[in-house]
C-alpha cells in the first residue's frame, strides 16, 4: 500500500512537472510571438485591433493550456499507471494546482497592471521636471500630450488585460473535467 501510494504521489509530481514545464515552453513561444506582434503593430492608435487581437489571444492561450495538460497527461500516463483507489485524490489535488495557477495569473494581471500605470506615471512626472525649467507653457503642452496618450492607453491595456484575464480564468476552469476525462482516458490499466 506504501508503494502504491508513493506511486501516488511520484505521478502527481510528474503531471504538475510537466504540466508546468511545457507551459512555460510554449508560453515563452506564444508571449515572443505576441510581443513581436505588439511592437510591428501600433496598438494604441487602433483601440479595436488591440481588443481583437487580445480576444484572438484568450482563444489560442485556451488551445494551448487544453494541448499543455493533454501532452504532460501522456506523457504521465505512458511511464506509469495510477491506481484506481488513488483517482479522486489525484483529482483532487489537480484541480487544487488549477485553482492556485488562477489565483496566481490573477496576481500577475494586477501586477501587470500597476506596473504600467506607475510607468506612465512616472513619465509624467520625468517630463514636468525635465521641462518644467525650460518653460511652463511648454511643459504645460507635453504632459498634456502624455495624459491624453495615457488615457487612449490606459483604456485599451485594461480591456486587453481583463480579456485576457479573463480567458485564463476560464481556460484553466476547463481543465478540471479535462483532466478527468485524459485520467480515464490514458490511465487504462
Amino acid at each position: 500500500m506504501e508503494t502504491n501510494e508513493l506511486n501516488y504521489k511520484k505521478i502527481l509530481n510528474s503531471n504538475i512537472i510537466l504540466f508546468l514545464s511545457y507551459g512555460i515552453l510554449t508560453g515563452f513561444i506564444f508571449i515572443l510571438i505576441a510581443f513581436i506582434i505588439n511592437n510591428l503593430i501600433p496598438m494604441s492608435t487602433i483601440p479595436l485591433l488591440s481588443t481583437s487581437l487580445s480576444t484572438i489571444s484568450g482563444i489560442i492561450i485556451f488551445y494551448i493550456l487544453r494541448f499543455v495538460c493533454r501532452s504532460s497527461s501522456i506523457e504521465t500516463f505512458k511511464k506509469s499507471k495510477l491506481a484506481n483507489e488513488y483517482t479522486n485524490n489525484f483529482l483532487k489535488n489537480m484541480n487544487l494546482f488549477f485553482i492556485i495557477c488562477i489565483i496566481i495569473s490573477i496576481i500577475l494581471c494586477i501586477g501587470y497592471l500597476l506596473v504600467n500605470y506607475s510607468i506612465f506615471s512616472v513619465s509624467i512626472n520625468n517630463a514636468y521636471i525635465k521641462y518644467g525649467t525650460v518653460s511652463p507653457e511648454i511643459a504645460s503642452k507635453i504632459i498634456t500630450n502624455i495624459r491624453a496618450e495615457y488615457e487612449q492607453t490606459i483604456t485599451s491595456r485594461l480591456i486587453s488585460s481583463i480579456i485576457i484575464e479573463l480567458s485564463l480564468v476560464i481556460s484553466f476552469l476547463s481543465l478540471i473535467p479535462y483532466q478527468k476525462q485524459l485520467l480515464e482516458k490514458f490511465n487504462k490499466q
